[in-house]
């Protein structure tokens, strides 16, 4: 009876693993990216207004800021996003 237990658990720890660097994965990337262009975009019709100008140091840096956070979506996991999580937590002394 143990054995069966812990190949049902061993079943199941597979299932979530598979899940976790699968389908959710892609769902997270996704969301990210799209939020991301969101922004970009909001930042897009403020010069379309007038409230910012399309050839500033602001405008040109916001969007770049905005291209790399869509580039590097595709490289977050996880793991990453736990291990840097906690290192932007991190106040460094004054």
């Amino acid at each position: 009876m143990d054995y069966a237990n812990a190949i049902a658990a061993l079943i199941v720890l597979s299932l979530l693993l598979l899940f976790f660097y699968g389908p959710w994965q892609s769902a997270v990337t996704d969301f990210a990216r799209q939020v991301v262009f969101e922004e970009r975009d909001a930042v897009f019709d403020m010069a379309a207004d007038a409230k910012l100008a399309f050839d500033s140091d602001e405008y040109r840096t916001i969007r770049d800021a905005f291209n790399s956070l869509i580039r590097f979506a595709h490289e977050l996991k996880w793991t990453r996003l736990l291990i840097h999580w906690d290192d932007s937590k991190t106040v460094p002394s004054a």
